[in-house]
């Protein structure tokens, strides 16, 4: 679905990233550089429109890219691998996609899909008995979740890369990974 976003040349490269992925069909949100979640009220409604982007996304607006997951973005879902071993698995076990994205010290952890039909529900998967924030095992981010894209620049400075994002059934995708992490806790976003 287009050519790959990993150029950074600045607030421009953002900008153009963000017009994109909106022209892809696919709502983004600004989030501030060295954070991960977005700091404005209400994000997971928020539409910006191609026209609203240069407010966002150029000169002293200096933020990074999120894309709404799920419905907001026609289906658009992020397995999220955070745990090396998930990420191991993930080469083997997810179907094949076009849009792989990460960080330098992850480089393959963010495996896109389009979904066709029923979009699944968010689902986190943990490592049983550790911290809920240092035991993530696997993400599926759907509706009411988003991630960093490229070329954002992430809280650990690194490269991205991604593609074109294959489609997939979400009873599919939704199965593969259920049934490869189903034993571990769900926590909510």
């Amino acid at each position: 679905m287009g050519a790959a976003v990993n150029k950074d040349d600045g607030n421009e490269g953002m900008l153009t990233a963000a017009r994109a992925y909106t022209r892809r069909g696919w709502r983004v949100v600004p989030v501030r550089p060295g954070e991960k979640s977005v700091a404005i009220v209400r994000w997971p409604e928020m539409r910006l429109e191609e026209g609203d982007l240069p407010k966002w996304f150029r000169g002293a607006a200096d933020n990074n890219i999120g894309i709404l997951t799920g419905e907001p973005s026609g289906g658009l879902v992020d397995i999220d691998c955070d745990a090396l071993e998930a990420r191991a698995a993930a080469k083997e076990l997810l179907p094949a996609t076009g849009m792989i994205s990460g960080r330098a010290s992850a480089p393959a952890s963010h495996y896109w899909y389009r979904i066709d039909g029923e979009v699944p529900a968010t689902a986190k998967f943990a490592d049983v008995g550790a911290a809920a924030h240092r035991g993530m095992l696997i993400e599926l981010r759907s509706t009411g979740c988003q991630t960093i894209a490229p070329p954002s620049r992430s809280i650990q400075v690194g490269r991205w890369c991604a593609g074109s994002v294959r489609a997939s059934r979400g009873s599919s995708l939704g199965r593969c990974c259920y049934a490869r992490w189903r034993r571990w806790p769900r926590r909510r976003c």
